[in-house]
């Protein structure tokens, strides 16, 4: 009765084994395929909301699955695997055996088992040392970590980006750098650069609407890939693949040695080196056995050969030195993130930089007003006109009001906080208990143009209901464009003899000032600032001056570059005596023939340009693409150039460049595409 028992139910067992192989055989392969899913059915699948996120309990989960979000590779090798790497060379596994084997059939001969032992402990000695440097050289990722946006339990907090889960609600912006996959749940005028998934040069727009792709895998609208670069507008998305799991990664995989470029020679040439020592070996064996010799002192002889060779020492000496040399250069201010650039960074010989790097700014203190044709006492008490002078400069900039939260967090801020320069204009305010109030709420923003220190420059609000532009920058430049300016509270037409009594107050100010900083405005009919009608109305309004200390330290590193045969070459958007006495106080130039404005590189002919570029390291308030063009002029006259960025629109810069270098204070972005890192 049993055994039919036993039977009966192993025969059930079969048939629903049978049967479930036959039911997943029939039915199709469903997928997670969040490209041809709405949002909210993204959501459900990843338990997850589209408004919470995800809760505590829930991250817990994902982590377990699914792991580190790591979407870029790094140089990694575990002990094992560094063991594994010296056990593949040949000639130490070869002399261990030998000498084991010599000292197995003479026991007498205790030469051999300390040779034996010597040797295994150089072995292990070279693995500890490759795996302790591949630590050292991952020192990168402890200063440019990527930074996201992202909403749990209904609160959005900013994180490390390696803790993303699926299911996690991200918020990008412009000049955000995609942390993960994403499925697109709203937007607003999104474009994003993508060209290392999908080989576009350029920015792509982007849509959250359902698109059907039929199981394919390609390049969706409504997808983010991880590490795009969002180009403008903003949106929210969910994170659907994280890690291995991303399609850059699996784009990558197989493909991709991280291994650095001087370890991959050292390790070729070890190679030939071991070779070559195992076959002299052999060599010398048959020499001492065809001549009668003692076999013994051969093959002594030849082990001390190979051993001599340090051919499997080569690699773990370099990958030491790289890893001291790494730390060494981050104890000294720059942390390198791209160890291929290292030769060409030896060979730099022209350094690219912008005025913010060059020059950073110390305490800066405003020193003086002119407005209405004439100097403003400093000392008195700010009237009507100074504080509209003020207010517009602070409306073209983007510093913003403290909010009251930080203030109850902290007491004795002030009422704005901006860059230097717009801290000093705010200090002086308060010094005479004076608010500013809220002037982003009187100038609405509805377009802005930056330099390449990353102030803006010009700037389209809303402003009492009408369109108006403001600019901000050198008073030379400034004035170049007005075509009236302000006296006693009335518009008059700029004529030569006030545009020269206001260009000599600047020459004056500037001799004993650090910085002039002029602004103007008027109202267009623009809609954006795009339009070549945009600034016919300009009023000059009047310029500020400001004081600062020069860092003695810039100077000197100036002096040591020119030392070591490395010119320093400059873009300022200074008032011209201000940029050319910063330059010759730091070393940069010797005279004015060194200098060269935006508007004489545009009048001046081309060819003589190029004649003569090699001889101008300053320039005056010169475009993106008017220094993009210095640099290549510079690298076609076999330079090797490091050019340094602060802001989104100098990725072109650092591509073109030999090498690029980024502040610490830059945004991700630029942290996670240039080769070094200036902390």
């Amino acid at each position: 009765m049993n055994r039919k028992i036993n039977i009966t139910v192993t025969a059930l067992f079969l048939v629903l084994i049978f049967g479930f192989g036959i039911a997943f055989w029939i039915l199709p392969d469903v997928t997670f395929s969040p490209e041809e899913m709405q949002p909210i059915e993204v959501a459900e699948a990843l338990e997850s909301d589209l408004i919470e996120g995800k809760n505590d309990k829930q991250i817990k989960k994902a982590r377990r699955i699914f792991g580190q979000n790591e979407t870029r590779s790094e140089f990694h090798l575990s002990f094992k695997e560094s063991l594994k790497n010296q056990i593949k060379g040949l000639t130490s596994p070869f002399l261990l055996l030998c000498s084991f084997l010599m000292y197995l059939f003479r026991p007498e001969e205790y030469t051999y088992l300390f040779m034996t032992l010597i040797i295994g402990g150089i072995i292990f000695f070279n693995a500890f040392s490759e795996f302790r440097a591949s630590l050292a050289l991952r020192l990168p990722k402890k200063y440019s970590s990527l930074k996201t946006k992202v909403v749990r339990n209904g609160v959005e907090t900013v994180m490390d980006s390696r803790l993303l889960v699926p299911g996690d609600i991200v918020v990008l912006e412009e000049g955000s750098m995609v942390p993960a996959d994403c499925r697109l749940i709203d937007d607003l005028a999104l474009s994003v650069l993508e060209t290392h998934v999908s080989g576009v040069e350029g920015s792509v727009p982007k849509t959250s609407r359902y698109i059907s792709q039929n199981g394919a895998e390609t390049i969706c609208e409504n997808m983010l890939y991880a590490g795009s670069i969002v180009t403008s507008g903003h949106c929210s998305a969910i994170v659907c693949r994280t890690g291995k799991e991303t399609l850059t990664r699996r784009i990558r995989a197989g493909r991709e040695n991280l291994t650095p470029d001087i370890l991959k020679y050292v390790s070729e040439l070890c190679r030939f080196v071991s070779i070559a020592s195992v076959i002299v070996c052999f060599i010398l064996l048959a020499v001492g056995v065809a001549a009668g010799a003692d076999i013994t002192n051969w093959f002594i002889c030849a082990l001390a050969i190979g051993a001599s060779s340090l051919c499997d020492s080569m690699v773990s000496l370099c990958a030491t030195a790289l890893g001291f040399g790494a730390r060494s250069m981050a104890q000294d201010g720059m942390v390198v993130k791209n160890y291929n650039c290292i030769q060409t960074l030896a060979k730099t010989d022209t350094i690219a930089c912008g005025k913010n790097l060059a020059f950073p700014p110390k305490r800066i203190m405003l020193t003086g007003l002119y407005f209405s044709c004439r100097n403003y006492d400093r000392e008195k008490r700010p009237d009507d006109a100074a504080i509209e002078l003020l207010k517009l400069m602070l409306a073209c900039s983007d510093a913003r009001r403290i909010t009251s939260a930080e203030r109850k967090r902290k007491r004795g801020l002030p009422e704005y906080k901006g860059l230097p320069l717009d801290d000093a204009i705010v200090e002086y305010f308060g010094e005479w208990g004076k608010t500013i109030g809220p002037i982003h709420d009187q100038f609405i923003r509805l377009d802005a143009e930056y330099t390449l220190s990353g102030d803006i420059s010009r700037l389209l609000a809303l402003h009492n209901g009408k369109n108006t532009i403001i600019v901000r920058g050198s008073p030379e430049n400034i004035l170049s464009r007005c075509a009236g300016y302000t006296l006693d509270g009335a518009d008059y037409k700029l004529s030569d003899f006030t545009r020269k009594k206001i260009l000599a107050a600047t020459e004056d100010a500037a001799r004993t000032n650090s910085f002039l900083i002029a602004v103007a405005c008027g109202e267009t009919e623009a809609a954006n600032l795009r339009d070549i009608d945009a600034e016919q109305r300009l009023i000059f309004k009047g310029f500020i001056s400001f004081s600062g200390s020069l860092d003695p330290g810039v100077a000197e590193a100036v002096y040591r570059c020119e030392g070591a045969g490395i010119e320093t070459i400059l873009n300022s958007n200074d008032a011209y005596y201000t940029a050319l006495n910063s330059a010759k106080n730091a070393g940069i130039i010797t005279d004015e023939a060194q200098i060269i404005t935006a508007e004489q590189i545009r009048s001046c002919d081309r060819g003589l340009f190029i004649a003569n570029s090699p001889y101008y390291n300053l320039f005056l308030n010169i475009d993106d693409g008017e220094w993009l063009d210095i640099i290549n002029l510079r690298q076609e006259n076999k330079r090797t150039v490091a050019a340094t960025a602060e802001r989104i629109n100098e990725l072109p810069i650092m591509r073109h460049a030999d090498v690029s270098m980024v502040p610490e204070s830059s945004c991700d972005t630029l942290k996670q595409t240039a080769d070094a890192m200036l902390l």
